[in-house]
């Protein structure tokens, strides 16, 4: 079983973080602090592998990060180790 998700914005008001569609723009239309996840498969040593894309931005600073979605012993999803990437952060905005 897979499962698609839509692209969510995350935003940061008041101490308080809450999921919104994703405004016309990307993360670039976005009012920092507010970060995107997406569902993606990556091309990872020439397989796809299912993971997280999360492109974060702050006040100062910008980072895009993956995680491989793995499985357990009984073959449920969990995240991997979160690894920079920012050379896929312009693949992200094109996405959006």
């Amino acid at each position: 079983m897979w499962w698609v998700l839509e692209p969510a914005l995350l935003v940061e008001r008041d101490g308080e973080i809450e999921a919104r569609p994703v405004p016309d723009g990307g993360l670039g239309a976005a009012r920092p602090p507010a970060a995107v996840a997406l569902h993606v498969d990556l091309a990872l040593g020439g397989d796809p592998v299912p993971a997280i894309v999360l492109s974060a931005r702050g006040r100062l600073s910008q980072a895009t990060l993956y995680a491989r979605v793995e499985r357990t012993d009984r073959g449920t999803p969990r995240l991997g180790p979160w690894q920079p990437a920012p050379e896929l952060a312009d693949e992200v905005e094109r996405a959006l």
